[in-house]
């Protein structure tokens, strides 16, 4: 017995969305092929992906504090990605939950002008005297003036936010990160 990609739903209506092909009527040998590593960024509406952008800054705190921004959403029924994260201090990344005391958040931009309303994830802020990161973390190197990372960094529901701290104290930190977000699909919803 052999699996035919397009029996599992979210694939055949994904297939249905681009090529307007009536999966029902296709004959079992003929199997369209979608690399998904590799489906353009456009197609991401027709899969209800939402791709974001945003950028923050924080000022330093005084003597004795850290800069952290947090990325995430307060949306339960998403998953969003981090997909590059631009730093202008040396910082630890991570991704932690039940992260408090941040500002209320400002929503991230839309690149892609389909959608008309603001992504779900945000991007948060504030200085504090307790540092929450370790060395186990992905470090970005001590005395640069700016880092590039790859992700993916991957946040499900508001339990989880990607963490970005200054490694010194009273240091001014700017964020830029870019990704995507979707709903989640009812296998992926926790019971």
């Amino acid at each position: 017995m052999s699996f035919n990609p397009l029996h599992a739903h979210r694939w055949a209506e994904l297939v249905r969305r681009l090529t307007d092909a009536q999966i029902e009527n296709l004959s079992p040998e003929v199997i369209p092929v979608l690399v998904l590593e590799s489906d353009r960024p456009e197609w991401g509406f027709s899969n209800r992906t939402r791709l974001w952008q945003v950028s923050a800054s924080i000022l330093a705190g005084g003597a004795g504090t850290f800069a952290q921004l947090a990325i995430g959403t307060e949306n339960q029924d998403l998953v969003t990605v981090i997909q590059r994260l631009r730093v202008t201090a040396a910082a630890y990344v991570e991704v932690l939950t039940g992260l408090s005391g941040f500002s209320a958040g400002s929503a991230a931009g839309m690149r892609d002008g389909r959608w008309r309303a603001n992504a779900s994830t945000k991007v948060y802020t504030k200085n504090t005297g307790v540092v929450s990161l370790v060395s186990s973390s992905l470090s970005i190197a001590l005395n640069t003036t700016e880092q590039f990372y790859d992700g993916p960094w991957i946040i499900s529901g508001s339990r989880y936010q990607v963490l970005i701290e200054a490694q010194a104290t009273n240091t001014a930190m700017t964020v830029y990160a870019i990704g995507y977000e979707r709903d989640l699909r009812p296998e992926e919803r926790a019971t």
